[in-house]
């Protein structure tokens, strides 16, 4: 479980970095208005480096 804390406490301090190659403007611009750039390969590709995800602690709701 301290592995866990520890691997959480050191996604939260290394932030979130914010340039013109994270936010992929150009993405957006591309899909346009009524477009949805969540279902884009290239947004999937950034979740997965931003969202930590832990293996021990369950954070599913109680009644789960």
């Amino acid at each position: 479980m301290s592995d866990e804390i520890i691997a959480m406490t050191k996604r939260i301090m290394r932030g979130i970095e914010v340039s013109d190659e994270t936010l992929i403007l150009d993405l957006i611009d591309r899909v346009g208005p009524g477009g949805h750039f969540i279902a884009e390969r290239e947004t999937a590709e950034r979740c997965r480096d931003e969202i930590w995800i832990p293996t021990l602690m369950d954070r599913k709701p109680w009644e789960d």
